[in-house]
């Protein structure tokens, strides 16, 4: 195989012509499926987030959160040909909750340079109290 490389003066490594006919034949199967349509599943996953829209009731911040989860999981439900409603879990729900907060507190009050975590959950529970969220420090894992 590539022992019998012999490389020519200037050209130290092989190079995919000279060792391509030395390698076995590789029988692959087809792949699964067909192409995706790529129109088609635009409009699928467009459908179920407009779907999903008329059931999400948060805070503007939140929501957007979570559709951003939501798009996720359209996406990967539409490509299995799938057509059931999306529904975010308590824990996908909690972390686009934990995002909006985050990103919030960091537009209101800057990156968390030298702080302190008592200001920082101060300046988290505030927003939380502000758009009526539940959290707790356990919930951020601290």
């Amino acid at each position: 195989m590539l022992a019998s490389f012999r490389p020519k003066y200037g050209q130290p490594f092989p190079i995919p012509a000279d060792f391509e006919a030395a390698l076995p034949a590789v029988s692959r199967p087809p792949p699964a499926g067909g192409p995706i349509d790529a129109r088609r599943h635009a409009e699928r996953v467009g459908q179920m987030i407009d779907d999903w829209r008329r059931s999400a009731t948060a805070q503007a911040e939140v929501r957007q959160a979570m559709e951003h989860i939501a798009r996720e999981l359209a996406d990967q439900v539409a490509r299995r040909g799938e057509t059931r409603p999306i529904a975010l879990t308590p824990r996908q729900t909690r972390l686009a909750e934990q995002r909006a907060l985050s990103l919030r507190r960091r537009f209101e009050h800057g990156p968390p340079e030298n702080y302190k975590r008592e200001a920082w959950w101060a300046q988290i529970a505030a927003i939380a109290e502000r758009w009526n969220v539940a959290t707790s420090l356990e919930d951020w894992g601290l």
